[in-house]
């Protein structure tokens, strides 16, 4: 039987760069993926032609010499991606539909804090306040900000931690207005105005501040790109490969993982891409205290989404070099949105194939959702959902489409076809607890408590993905990094990065 040096569990966006780290610093390496596509919530489809996104709409910090653009070039995949930029002056757009007010997110810290100012001129000082509270806890984190000189690991201060968004806001600007522009995109983040603490928020604004792009032709390219290279280096990536149990040795370390078709894989160290609870329930609970496991398991999961997929006749609707963050009312926050109140707001941009494509290709929209609009189908199986569930699911699409017309009134006549997903779709195809959109909820009250270290309390087994550190393509990239510093000298690797 083959010896690895590492097995990976899961061939999510995580895991393929854990893999092509650990291959390029002469490991070997095989990636074990249940599913036929490879990149979890990276993953795509294509509809009459036109490619959408399940995940990862737009990134930041691919600015050259930027954090994610140092990855990337390191990663040897940076300049293979077929990107485009947002809008320097609007890479997001936040609009009130009731008011019709709209505010704009421009790119660079400067500039962000000008264009904002000409909509709230007596704030300037608050934005710049503002901007300077983000930057001060991104210094802190040598990961993101990639200056190592004074060691590699996080220096937070408690106050990053346990301080909320909520209380954030409160603290910058007493203009109630401003504080709803400022965390109007708390969707890229699942956040929650009393408990998301606001290190959160810091860390995945900075980066789209910096500078943001959309992916042409799909975001999967990525997980695509990352296959190529890690067998170029003749490692091994498989499919349709489900892991279903982890067997130990004498000594209470994992010495192999045994495959849905009875085959045994054998590995030095494992690194699981699943969702923790998931990788804790192959293990039998004689291998783990049960106070860590039952503070794993028992841990919150962020809400779901439900989105529809547009294909849009040709040249019938200009494509938007912005996102548009949209609310019906005049609050931003996502969460506990009752049934009949759904939906409240919704993310839209549109798709484009080609670099400076005059008319868009599609349109995806997204508007969170709970789990509990659902859960009365739990159980049942995809594609064979009953007559209730495809009616919940075209009214919520036609709910949804109503709200786009509050702001486009002839979107109508120009869909040429429709699909969407609700929770259930999201978690068949991420396999994260009910669809979960980012994972397990971070709180400020319990900081500590509701972080989950890449080390595990099994010697030779190692966490990876959106639940360690933070989520979205940067996030997940950096717990890549910290997961595999484990196994090589973590700070001569992030010395490697920048000097890609």
């Amino acid at each position: 039987m083959k010896q690895y040096d590492f097995a990976i569990i899961g061939g999510g966006l995580g895991g393929l760069i854990a893999a092509q780290i650990l291959s390029k610093e002469g490991k070997k390496v095989i990636v074990l993926e249940k599913n036929k596509h490879f990149g979890g919530v990276m993953q795509g489809f294509k509809r009459q032609g036109v490619v959408f996104d399940t995940g990862a709409h737009y990134v930041g910090g691919l600015n050259v010499g930027e954090n994610l653009y140092q990855y990337f070039k390191y990663l040897d995949i940076l300049d293979q991606l077929k990107i485009e930029k947002l809008n320097d002056n609007c890479f997001d757009k936040i609009c009130f539909l009731e008011s019709g007010k709209c505010y704009h997110f421009a790119q660079g810290y400067d500039n962000f804090v000008e264009v904002l100012s000409r909509d709230f001129p007596d704030n300037h000082a608050d934005i710049l306040e503002y901007v300077n509270r983000i930057r001060e806890v991104v210094a802190k984190y040598p990961l993101y900000s990639l200056v190592i000189e004074n060691g590699i690991f996080m220096s937070f201060e408690y106050e990053h931690l346990s301080t909320s968004i909520g209380q954030f806001l409160d603290e910058v600007t007493q203009n109630e207005e401003l504080k709803l522009v400022l965390a109007a995109t708390n969707l890229v983040y699942a956040g929650d105005k009393y408990s998301t603490p606001y290190y959160i928020h810091a860390l995945i604004l900075n980066s789209y501040i910096g500078s943001s792009y959309r992916f042409l032709g799909g975001a999967s390219q990525i997980a695509k790109l990352l296959v190529e290279k890690i067998v170029e280096s003749g490692n091994e990536v498989r499919n349709y490969s489900k892991v279903v149990k982890f067997n130990f040795n004498e000594q209470h370390s994992i010495q192999s993982v045994q495959l849905e078709n009875g085959e045994e894989i054998k590995a030095d160290f494992f690194i699981s891409n699943m969702h923790p609870a998931a990788s804790l329930h192959m293990i039998s609970e004689d291998r783990l205290r049960k106070v860590y496991r039952q503070r794993i398991i028992k841990m919150a999961n962020t809400y779901s989404i439900f989105s529809s997929y547009i294909v849009l006749k040709p040249g019938s609707f200009e494509n938007i070099s912005h996102n548009i963050y949209a609310y019906n009312q005049n609050d931003v926050w996502n969460n506990e949105i009752a049934d009949d109140q759904w939906p409240r707001s919704f993310m839209m941009l549109t798709q484009s194939e080609q670099e400076g494509q005059t008319h868009a290709s599609g349109i995806t929209v997204i508007s969170p959702m709970r789990y509990d609009m659902v859960k009365e189908w739990e159980g049942t199986t995809f594609k064979n959902r009953p007559q209730s569930y495809l009616d919940f699911k075209l009214e919520m699409q036609e709910r949804l489409l109503k709200l786009l017309e509050k702001q486009w009134p002839s979107l109508r006549d120009k869909i040429l076809a429709i699909e969407s997903n609700t929770p259930l779709t999201y978690e068949h195809y991420t396999h994260t607890p009910q669809g979960s959109l980012y994972g397990i909820i971070r709180s400020n009250a319990e900081p500590l408590h509701t972080q989950i270290a890449p080390k595990t309390k099994i010697a030779n087994l190692t966490f990876v993905g959106q639940n360690i550190d933070i989520h979205g393509v940067l996030g997940v990239t950096v717990g890549a990094f910290m997961a595999a510093g484990l196994y090589v000298n973590l700070e001569q690797l992030i010395q490697k990065v920048k000097e890609a």
